[in-house]
């Protein structure tokens, strides 16, 4: 299983080589075009990022809260099965630094708050960091689509093993396992008409998960 996993792992970073080649002399990053009418504040969607990169000499910080409430699962043959309420309370910076015009650097640190049954947890989740390269930046209003190339990495930094049972898995804090992920991600702002705009993104990724040895 590690050997196939490996084996993918290569052929897709043979596929990628060049994809970052045609970025790094392709790439495209013309100014945003002249319009009478300011684009409104579209802060975009909580889990798709932006198509293009935080440019050189900029720094771009959203943080987020997430509050989560499981209830229960589904079974193999999908009967809902009810479970005590797990709170999963996730608060996480995504910070991004420009590197070149073409790059950015990004890095996700998250902090956790779970509660169940009267047990709760104060935990250091796991951390993400990677970079996001630039394969096309089209105009700012412009109906062709900007797509940029993902690479992230998942750092298990957040408590995983030597849970204690009396604390109904609250102490928890995150996947136990190196992830790498890469995807492409497009989108832009389309000018209709007047003060009315269309603020479009899609993402697709994969990740790969390490193997990890239970002990």
């Amino acid at each position: 299983l590690i050997m196939k996993k490996s084996n993918q792992m290569v052929k897709f970073l043979i596929f990628l080589l060049p994809i970052l080649l045609f970025a790094r002399g392709k790439v495209i990053y013309s100014p945003p075009a002249e319009t009478n009418v300011s684009a409104p504040w579209l802060t975009g969607p909580l889990l798709c990022p932006a198509s293009h990169v935080v440019p050189l000499g900029h720094v771009n910080i959203q943080p987020y809260i997430f509050a989560v409430a499981y209830t229960g699962s589904f079974s193999s043959d999908w009967k809902k099965q009810s479970s005590p309420t797990f709170w999963n309370n996730l608060s996480q910076i995504f910070i991004q630094i420009g590197i070149a015009p073409w790059m950015d650097l990004a890095v996700t640190p998250s902090v956790l708050w779970n509660y169940s049954q009267h047990q709760s947890s104060f935990e250091f989740g796991d951390i993400s960091a990677g970079f996001d390269i630039q394969l096309y930046a089209s105009p700012l209003y412009s109906p062709v689509p900007a797509f940029k190339l993902l690479v992230r990495e998942n750092f298990p930094t957040g408590k995983y093993r030597n849970l204690n049972p009396k604390k109904y898995f609250t102490d928890d804090g995150g996947i136990g396992s190196f992830a790498t992920t890469f995807g492409i991600v497009f989108g832009n702002i389309y000018h209709i008409q007047g003060v009315h705009f269309f603020n479009y993104r899609m993402a697709l990724t994969y990740t790969l998960p390490a193997p990890v040895r239970l002990t």
